[in-house]
């Protein structure tokens, strides 16, 4: 298959930020791979997705700007773009006419134009509204326009169509609406990475369609049992997150996974992966916050019990690693993602591995399937446990998505059983037949002596270390 240039408004389709050139490498790899599915050449097949992967994240951006109203910037003006009326203010409003605005937009497919003035560089964002929903959700249609007082014209430097949401980030900064430069800098990072993980994450639709073809027959399956059994999974419902591709509808850094390449994307992120190997790591209990829910006649008490009669096997694997001298049972196991096991814990815990407070299983791995959130996830080991259906495990991961590291705090482990008591107990009492518990009944961090540890060193090593389990939404559905 022989390649061709690819182009946007007639030109040249370019890498413009560093996100998106780190993130080629891994595209071309795994559309070479894919190649059959895609039907593009490998290159290629990356470029062809920034565009749309841009215009997404303006859109998410400029939903943020209209919806949030940053301290400093002026608001934005509706306008009916059959008839448009502009205000005279602010600045550089008074030379936006109606017919300017016209000539910039199509008004076919919309009915309001939102236009945000930018008066410190007078410029202003159109943005063509097909739709209004609850609390200002702005549904857009077609592409966002920047206009200029002091552009030469539609095609001059400040003109025509916003091209990347980076570009937005010098006006922000032109209106004060950062607390800094640092800020300004990370969030135009964040805005990069998000595009580029965007548009290497819609390079697996094709790819998953494409399974689901090979698997089953469409002729003789609804369209959700077809997804549901074509898409490799732990189970069922992971399937239909396995095809979520955009990340966050609405935050404006959806798909940012900082600390994650994009080669790490696509060893464990769900639309790439249908497995990871899930790990686990020993604390000695001296060492170790277990918390559970109160017992019941179908739990099995802490998370390590739980995991032994679940996973065939670990026991023996803590057995065989704990230090000479030393009994597995004086340890509780935490189930550990397999990027924070090779890369988080031999460093952070050096000196308590040195020391026998925690011990990584080097021999034991199960495989499972990744939740759109990533930390969350499926085992494939068995099809029921003593609890019903195979549970969730939350895990600690050393990665950013949307405004969060997703580690897992000490807080998180105490609350999880504790709040399944409270929320256990207005369920018996007010009996409520239809409503669906996902419990977190057990849960296990590292967790120093001389607690709590509500922040510094200590909060840290507590949150990078830890785990919980959570049934899944299987057990509230009837065959």
């Amino acid at each position: 298959m022989s390649s061709r240039p690819r182009r946007v408004d007639g030109e040249p389709i370019r890498l413009r930020t560093s996100a998106e050139r780190e993130a080629l490498g891994a595209a071309t790899a795994y559309a070479r791979t894919h190649e059959h599915d895609l039907g593009t050449p490998a290159e290629a097949a990356y470029l062809e997705a920034l565009p749309d992967a841009r215009r997404e994240i303006c859109r998410r951006l400029v939903r943020g700007l209209l919806r949030g109203r940053p301290a400093g910037l002026p608001d934005a003006a509706f306008v009916d773009p059959a008839n448009p009326a502009v205000p005279d203010a602010p600045a550089p409003l008074e030379a936006l006419t109606g017919d300017r605005l016209r000539s910039l937009v199509d008004p076919d497919g919309c009915r309001r134009l939102a236009v945000l003035p930018f008066p410190s560089s007078e410029t202003a964002l159109i943005a063509p509204i097909a739709a209004r929903h609850g609390y200002d959700r702005f549904r857009f249609v077609g592409p966002t326009y920047r206009w200029s007082s002091t552009a030469a014209g539609r095609d001059g430097e400040n003109g025509g169509r916003l091209a990347h949401p980076v570009d937005l980030v010098p006006l922000l900064s032109g209106e004060d609406a950062f607390a800094d430069a640092d800020q300004a800098e990370r969030i135009r990072a964040e805005l990069a990475e998000s595009v580029a993980n965007l548009a290497l994450a819609r390079l697996a639709t094709p790819v998953l369609a494409g399974e689901i073809d090979r698997r089953v027959d469409p002729a003789v399956e609804s369209p959700l049992e077809a997804l549901a059994r074509g898409v490799p999974s732990a189970d069922a419902a992971t399937a239909f997150e396995r095809i979520v591709t955009d990340g966050h509808p609405f935050h404006p850094a959806g798909k940012i996974r900082r600390g994650m390449t994009a080669a790490d994307g696509l060893a464990y992120a769900p639309e790439f992966a249908e497995r990871i190997d899930l790990r686990f790591v020993g604390v000695d209990r001296e060492y170790a916050l277990e918390t559970r829910a109160q017992a019941s006649e179908s739990e099995r008490g802490r998370l390590t019990d739980r995991l032994y009669a679940t996973f065939d096997g670990l026991e023996g694997a803590l057995e065989r690693a704990v230090p000479a001298g030393r009994a597995g049972e004086e340890y509780a196991v935490v189930p550990v993602h397999p990027m924070q096991f090779h890369r988080t814990i031999p460093d952070r815990y050096a000196d308590p591995i040195e020391d026998g407070r925690v011990v990584p299983i080097p021999d034991y791995a199960t495989p499972a399937t990744p939740q759109l959130n990533l930390r969350t996830v499926v085992p494939y080991a068995t099809d029921r446990t003593a609890d019903g259906p195979l549970p969730h495990l939350k895990l600690a991961i050393p990665v950013q998505t949307t405004n969060v590291v997703r580690t897992l705090s000490p807080h998180a482990v105490t609350n999880g059983p504790q709040v399944t008591d409270v929320v256990r107990a207005i369920e018996r009492r007010e009996s409520l037949e239809e409503l669906g518990l996902l419990a977190e009944p057990a849960a296990t961090c590292y967790y120093p002596p001389g607690g709590p540890h509500p922040e510094g060193e200590a909060f840290d090593d507590a949150r990078h270390l830890s785990g919980l389990v959570r049934q899944l939404s299987l057990i509230h559905i009837s065959d």
